[in-house]
């Protein structure tokens, strides 16, 4: 089901063109951004894809006032929450594109960023659509060529199956694991580095709970109270002055109902 345009939306979305820097979609010119010029400082550049309403994006960006952050949505009804809450919060280092990841290479420069987050990507479960998931191989490509060298994709997701899809596909592609959990907020992360001949062992059953190495049960609901207070707290404990640290919308409504979050990094080394 679409969702209904909102009210306003053409003059919404004009009040906030100053934090706008294009379009992606499959027609239509686009030029190459220029990240000092749009930014006017040299600051490292991290990305958000499918930055939703804003809800990452603009606490990521008040934390860190000396990164900058660019974000991508292909919904104009919902990218307009976000830009207004970067204009009345008054948010100087945040910009957006408007369209389909799939077309980042036209407008984002090569080896331009230094981390890229994939916050509760749309896990596609159907098979037919494999290629639409954000750690599919056609995207992990494109992140490839957009990474500065050591560059870092940071993900986090509900499902357990697409952690389980996507931790391999990173691994089998050529990007170096590490700080996997299934339990975000209460396994806290592990240091530990996993090389690709260690996936296999870790999807399978009967490795320890926890943190890597061994990854606990899939992520199902279990009882809880106070969940999302407890989860907040306990996520600041393990992950102080880092972004894990940044609950979303989509994290607080899972943790509220018990799901567990999958979280894992990806490191460039090419």
């Amino acid at each position: 089901m679409r969702m209904r345009r909102k009210n306003n939306l053409d003059a919404r979305l004009l009040a906030c063109s100053d934090y706008f820097i294009g379009r992606l979609f499959r027609s239509g010119e686009v030029e190459t951004a220029d990240f000092n010029k749009i930014f006017g400082n040299e600051n490292p550049v991290w990305l958000e894809i499918g930055c939703g309403k804003g809800g990452f994006i603009n606490q990521a960006a008040k934390i860190y006032e000396n990164k900058n952050f660019l974000a991508i949505e292909k919904s104009e009804n919902v990218i307009v929450t976000a830009a207004e809450g970067s204009v009345s919060g008054k948010i100087p280092n945040i910009r957006y594109i408007i369209g389909l990841a799939e077309y980042m290479e036209r407008i984002i420069p090569p080896c331009s960023i230094e981390r890229i987050f994939l916050n509760f990507s749309c896990p596609f479960p159907k098979k037919q659509h494999e290629k639409r998931r954000l750690t599919h191989k056609l995207y992990l490509d494109i992140y490839k060529k957009l990474l500065k060298p050591n560059g870092e994709i940071k993900f986090k997701t509900d499902n357990a199956n697409f952690f389980e899809y996507s931790l391999k596909s990173f691994s089998e592609n050529g990007f170096r694991i590490q700080n996997v959990t299934r339990d975000l907020h209460n396994g806290g992360i592990s240091g530990n580095i996993i090389t690709g001949r260690d996936v296999p062992r870790l999807l399978g059953e009967g490795t320890p709970s926890g943190v890597i190495g061994g990854i606990s049960p899939a992520s199902r609901p279990v009882s809880t109270s106070g969940s999302a207070k407890r989860a907040t707290t306990l996520s600041l404990q393990f992950a102080e002055g880092e972004l894990a640290a940044v609950i979303t919308e989509y994290e607080q409504f899972f943790t509220e109902r018990g799901f567990k979050i999958n979280y894992f990094e990806a490191f460039a080394n090419f």
